[in-house]
C-alpha cells in the first residue's frame, strides 16, 4: 500500500503535465494574427502567432550560455509606446547566435554604437524584423521558466508576465506523449508488483507423470512471432519557404540552390550520405534516408524518403540546420521535425 502511494504522486504529476502539454500542442497548430498593443493587454487566443506593430529594444537583448550563446532573447514592445516589453522573442538560429556572439559572448563589452547594428542584423537573420512569426510558450513549467528568464533581463523594463515567443518553432507532441506514457507506467507498476508477489493456488491440475510417456528433458517449442518491418514515413518535399508560408505557396517556392551547393549542404549535415545515380540521389547505407534531387541543375525541391526513428532524426537535423521546410503531399500539410519524431516513435517496429 505504501509503495502504491509513493508511485501514485509522480504518476499523477506526469499525467497532468503530459495532458497539459498535449492540450497546448494541439492549440499550437492554430494560427492567429495579433497586434503588439493587444498583447500588452492580455494573452492571445492562440499559440502560433503572427505579431505586427512591435519594435525591438536592442539595448536590452539577453542570452543564455557561458562560452557559446545557446539562446537569444529580444524584448519587444508596441511601437511608439514607452511601456515594459510584453513580449520576449526567443531564437536558436545558428547564424543569428554566431553573429551575436561577436558582441555579447565570452564577457565582451562592446560600445552600443557598434553592438546595436550587429544585434539588429542578428534579429533580421532570425526572422524578427517587420513582423514576428513564432510559437508562444504555454504551460505551468514554461511559465516558471519564463519568469526566471524575464527576471534576468535587467537592461530594459520587461513585464513580469511577458510572453515568450519562439521563432521558427512548432508544437512539441513528443515530450507530452512520453510524460503520459511514463505516468501510466508508474501508475500500473504497483499492481504488477503485487500480482507477481501473490502465491500461486495449490489446486492447479497436475500433469500425470507416466514413466512410459513422460520425458523430463522435453522442452515445449514456442512459436516465434515474426518481427514487423520498420514502417516508412510519408514521402516529403524539401522546400525553401518561410514559417508563415502556407500550402498554397508550394508551387511557387524559390529553389533550394544549385545541385553541387545543395549536395555539399546535405553531406555537411549527414556526412555518410552516398552520391548515386549520376549525382541525382543521396542515400545512407542502412536505407534510413534517401533524397532524390531530380535531374535539373537548379534544385527546386528534393524528395525525401525516411525510414524509422533514425530517418526521422536525420530529417529533423536537416530542417534545423538549413531552415528549409518539409511538406507531405499525401496530407497537404507542412510537417515539423518534432512531428516526424512522434511519427517515428508511434510507428517503429516492436
Amino acid at each position: 500500500m505504501q509503495l502504491r502511494l509513493l508511485l501514485l504522486v509522480p504518476a499523477v504529476a506526469l499525467l497532468i503535465l503530459g495532458g497539459e502539454g498535449l492540450y497546448h500542442a494541439v492549440r499550437g497548430r492554430e494560427r492567429a494574427a495579433v497586434d503588439c498593443q493587444a498583447l500588452a493587454q492580455g494573452p492571445p487566443a492562440a499559440h502560433q502567432l503572427h505579431i505586427t506593430g512591435c519594435e525591438i529594444d536592442y539595448a536590452g537583448v539577453g542570452f543564455r550560455g557561458s562560452d557559446n550563446i545557446e539562446e537569444l532573447f529580444f524584448p519587444a514592445r508596441p511601437a511608439g509606446h514607452a511601456v515594459p516589453a510584453p513580449i520576449v522573442v526567443v531564437t536558436r538560429n545558428p547564424a543569428a547566435m554566431a553573429l551575436a556572439q561577436t558582441v555579447l559572448g565570452s564577457g565582451r563589452h562592446v560600445a552600443p554604437e557598434r553592438s546595436l547594428p550587429v544585434l539588429q542584423k542578428a534579429a533580421a537573420i532570425a526572422g524578427a524584423h517587420q513582423a514576428i512569426d513564432g510559437l508562444a510558450r504555454a504551460g505551468a513549467i514554461e511559465r516558471l521558466r519564463a519568469r526566471r528568464i524575464v527576471s534576468g533581463l535587467t537592461a530594459t523594463p520587461v513585464a513580469a508576465d511577458a510572453l515568450l515567443v519562439d521563432l521558427e518553432s512548432s508544437p512539441d507532441f513528443l515530450r507530452p506523449l512520453l510524460g503520459c506514457a511514463g505516468g501510466l507506467a508508474l501508475a500500473a507498476l504497483p499492481f504488477m508488483v503485487l500480482r507477481r508477489s501473490e502465491p500461486e493456488p495449490d489446486d492447479k491440475p497436475r500433469l500425470a507423470r507416466d514413466p512410459a510417456t513422460f520425458n523430463a528433458f522435453a522442452v515445449p517449442r514456442i512459436p516465434q512471432r515474426p518481427q514487423a518491418p520498420s514502417v516508412q514515413l510519408p514521402r516529403l518535399l524539401l522546400l525553401n519557404l518561410g514559417v508563415g508560408a502556407g500550402p498554397e505557396t508550394v508551387e511557387t517556392a524559390p529553389p533550394l540552390g544549385q545541385r553541387d551547393k545543395v549536395i555539399d549542404i546535405l553531406r555537411g549535415i549527414v556526412p555518410d550520405l552516398v552520391i548515386g545515380d549520376g549525382r541525382r540521389t543521396l542515400y545512407r547505407g542502412d536505407d534510413s534516408l534517401r533524397i532524390d534531387l531530380g535531374r535539373s541543375d537548379s534544385i527546386a525541391t528534393a524528395v525525401i524518403d525516411a525510414r524509422g526513428e533514425a530517418g526521422a532524426t536525420l530529417v529533423k537535423e536537416i530542417l534545423l540546420m538549413t531552415g528549409w521546410r518539409a511538406f507531405a503531399p499525401k496530407t497537404g500539410l507542412f510537417v515539423s521535425g518534432d512531428e516526424l519524431a512522434v511519427i517515428a516513435e508511434l510507428t517503429k517496429s516492436p
